[in-house]
């Protein structure tokens, strides 16, 4: 396995943007996706699986845990709770404390993590 091993939370559409994003690029050696919902995980893994095989890419997929990242150089994390932003102004905010709890969960299962973190988010839907 070439290339480093990048953690991706959330397996919603900004998380599988990402993912895909990164398996046709061939960027990572192994790509970890970890989200709350098994079932769109597997699935998910499953199509960046035959993504893979269809442009060549190296890139490894496999479903992980929280605890997994651990392992990774890199973690992108796209997480979204389930809520609904009934906000009319500044609704990016609404989407934000939403999230909150969740980042904060995630933070602390990761406490002394030394790769790099990147949060990426499409809060306004």
């Amino acid at each position: 396995m070439n290339g480093p091993v990048v953690g991706v939370v959330g397996a919603g559409a900004v998380g599988q943007v990402l993912a895909a994003g990164l398996v046709s690029v061939a960027l990572p050696g192994r790509l970890v996706v970890v989200s709350r919902r098994a079932e769109q995980t597997r699935a998910l893994v499953a199509d960046l699986e035959d993504m893979a095989l269809s442009v060549r890419s190296r890139t490894r997929v496999e479903a992980g845990e929280v605890a997994d990242l651990r392992g990774c150089d890199a973690v992108v994390v796209a997480l979204r709770t389930d809520f609904t932003n009934s906000a009319v102004q500044d609704i990016r905010r609404g989407g934000a404390t939403a999230n909150v709890p969740a980042l904060g969960a995630l933070a602390r299962e990761l406490r002394g993590y030394e790769g790099s973190v990147l949060v990426v988010t499409n809060l306004s839907t």
